[in-house]
């Protein structure tokens, strides 16, 4: 198996999540595998260095996002999780299934420097407590070339929109291209 990124652990009430990003034409592969493990069984595990794509797409955002910030008088981290919410994606496991937290109904969520919700319209009341259901999106570092140009996108127009000034058309598409081969 091939793993691509660094694991990242997700810890909740009731379990940790440890996320992988494997090489799509292992994919398949490591599923029938993964299927297949059982619990009482010890296993080797193959690690490889992948080139990581250009840091220049996470940096560009980020750049963005503070200028946001500043013109709307917000946190770089509350533009960036705005923007995330708008364009980012969601964090789906294997079988495609979305990560959701519940938690107490309140913009908490918008200051967030480490993990990045989403809210939904679904609300639970628990003993005169208001809770909510989030869903969680990925990390803008995780992202593959094709999410994270959707995010610089997203974080391009607004910036637009609040008449910040952008990189022009074809530097943006430059970089993309350049994400693409690295990536």
């Amino acid at each position: 198996m091939k793993l691509l990124q660094k694991p990242t652990i997700f810890r909740t009430f009731e379990s940790v999540q440890i996320n992988l990003v494997l090489d799509k034409k292992d994919a398949e592969r490591v599923m029938t595998i993964l299927n297949g493990l059982n619990t009482s069984e010890e296993y080797d595990v193959t690690i490889r260095k992948q080139s990581k794509r250009s840091l220049n797409a996470n940096n560009y955002h980020w750049m963005l996002c503070e200028k946001i910030a500043k013109a709307l008088k917000i946190s770089k981290y509350e533009a960036h999780n705005k923007l995330m919410m708008d364009y980012g994606t969601d964090w789906r496991d294997a079988n495609g299934d979305r990560y959701f937290a519940l938690m107490k109904d309140d913009d908490k969520y918008l200051r967030a420097t480490n993990v990045h919700y989403r809210p939904t319209d679904a609300t639970e009341d628990r003993k005169g407590i208001l809770y909510r259901w989030f869903v969680l999106m990925l990390p803008s570092h995780l992202m593959n070339t094709k999410e994270m140009s959707e995010l610089i996108d997203g974080t391009v127009a607004e910036a637009k929109e609040l008449g910040i000034e952008t990189r022009t058309p074809d530097e943006i598409e430059r970089m993309k291209a350049l994400w693409a081969t690295q990536a």
